[in-house]
């Protein structure tokens, strides 16, 4: 009985380990202050999702400095409106490409999302 459970464990092994090779495996770290709320590694929408608990000001600053200390530079910063405090920025490290919107959801409170450019 035991030798059949290692042939189907091998096999379900066996089937499943292409799949989780097709995934890019991408890590970012983020300012210290910052909580992931959401992750989705589908490639179909944001990679992470969070807040940061300080002012709008305060989190672009951490987030570019963080990103830059990882060897990110800033391509492009594309704000999106005065009202809220609404930015994109686009990163660039090698070929690789993300990018972070940010948005402040109230005076000491900030939420983040990143992605992957294909």
């Amino acid at each position: 009985m035991r030798k059949y459970w290692y042939i189907t464990m091998i096999a379900l092994l066996s089937l499943l380990l292409p799949a989780q090779g097709a995934v890019k495996t991408f890590s970012l770290r983020m300012p210290v202050s910052a909580v992931i709320t959401e992750s989705d590694d589908s490639g179909k929408t944001w990679r992470r999702n969070g807040v940061m608990p300080v002012t709008y000001v305060s989190t672009v600053n951490q987030m570019r400095a963080c990103l830059k200390g990882q060897g990110w530079v800033v391509k492009q910063a594309i704000p999106l409106g005065r009202k809220n405090d609404r930015t994109l920025i686009n990163f660039e490290n090698g070929k690789q490409k993300i990018t972070v919107m940010l948005w402040r959801i109230d005076l000491a409170k900030t939420g983040f999302s990143w992605g992957i450019v294909e």
